[in-house]
């Protein structure tokens, strides 16, 4: 599934909050699932995901059936943004103290 992201279709330009986004994130609760039987239109097999209740409700949709994948990917993305600046920091202080 695909959804326009092209600056041409977007209005109120915000950077997103990384610190917001990964603690929002810490919020779910990843669980393993199987869909129950008769349901259409839905892959078979265990899955991992979240349940749509128990999120934030940035991640979940307005009737709170369904994961909003779109919010999801813009705070995993902000979210090891943030964890990869934090590593980096770490190893540069490692480093240094080893060459003291």
């Amino acid at each position: 599934m695909a959804m326009k992201s092209s600056l041409r279709f977007k209005r109120n330009i915000l950077a997103l909050s990384r610190r917001q986004a990964l603690q929002a994130l810490l919020e779910i609760q990843p669980v393993s699932f199987r869909y129950k039987k008769g349901m259409e239109n839905v892959p078979t097999g265990v899955r991992w995901g979240a349940i749509a209740e128990e999120v934030p409700a940035v991640f979940a949709t307005p009737d709170r059936n369904a994961l909003d994948t779109y919010n999801l990917v813009g705070a995993l993305v902000a979210a090891v943004q943030l964890l990869n600046s934090r590593l980096h920091k770490l190893e540069a202080g490692a480093k240094g103290a080893t060459e003291k």
